[in-house]
């Protein structure tokens, strides 16, 4: 697949992102990204996250490249009805860059506070990260 992928949610994590893949990370390259006018927003009644415009805004995510078929059937699959593939343009310190991404697909609603990784990954992560490898495993 050529064309990278942008997270900005909780597949930042190196570590969700190989529960959810089902292994290392090493075949993958990653660079910083945001995506203009918008904030990332905790979802209402969850820990993860969901892109709203925000004029002005600048959402924070990671550009991922190297993501194999399989990879992303494993990263649908994660995401599950909330989420569904859609596609953009996020800014790089390289300039303008086309990704795709997981936006929400309209069940989920905001709950109109900021989402932060470093918040998620102190409270919320040890818990998804339990469940994730679960799931992956014996589900998937």
């Amino acid at each position: 697949m050529n064309t990278p992928f942008f997270f900005f949610g909780s597949l930042r994590d190196p570590l969700i992102l190989e529960a959810v893949l089902g292994r290392d990370l090493s075949h993958l390259t990653f660079a910083d990204a945001w995506a203009p006018d918008f904030r990332t927003e905790r979802a209402a009644g969850y820990s993860f996250p969901l892109l709203r415009p925000a004029l002005g805004n600048r959402a924070p995510g990671l550009l991922t490249w190297g993501l194999t078929a399989k990879d992303q059937a494993r990263i649908t699959y994660f995401e599950d009805s909330e989420y569904a593939l859609a596609a953009g343009t996020v800014e790089t310190s390289a300039g303008p860059c086309r990704a795709q991404f997981y936006d929400a697909s309209g069940k989920l609603g905001s709950s109109g506070e900021l989402w932060d990784l470093a918040a998620f990954q102190r409270d919320d992560k040890p818990l998804l990260l339990a469940v994730t490898q679960y799931v992956m495993t014996e589900h998937y």
